[in-house]
């Protein structure tokens, strides 16, 4: 992960896509506890694999 700081590289979220030649992970199994995905600004080549069309984040 060269580029990124050791916060950069902490896991926030896991997220899973359906086989076949869906390369957009969209569906959002785990989030970090206390952690909006909406209000996080991902870089490029994050944000083009993942979509956060379905997400609703969890009151805490």
């Amino acid at each position: 992960m060269s580029g990124y700081t050791i916060d950069e590289a902490r896991k926030i979220a896991i997220f899973e896509r359906d086989y076949g030649d869906n390369k957009v992970y969209s569906k959002i199994r785990h989030v970090a506890k206390g952690l909006n995905l909406g209000t996080i600004k991902f870089p490029t080549e994050v944000s083009d694999k993942i979509s956060l069309e379905n997400y609703m984040p969890k009151k805490c």
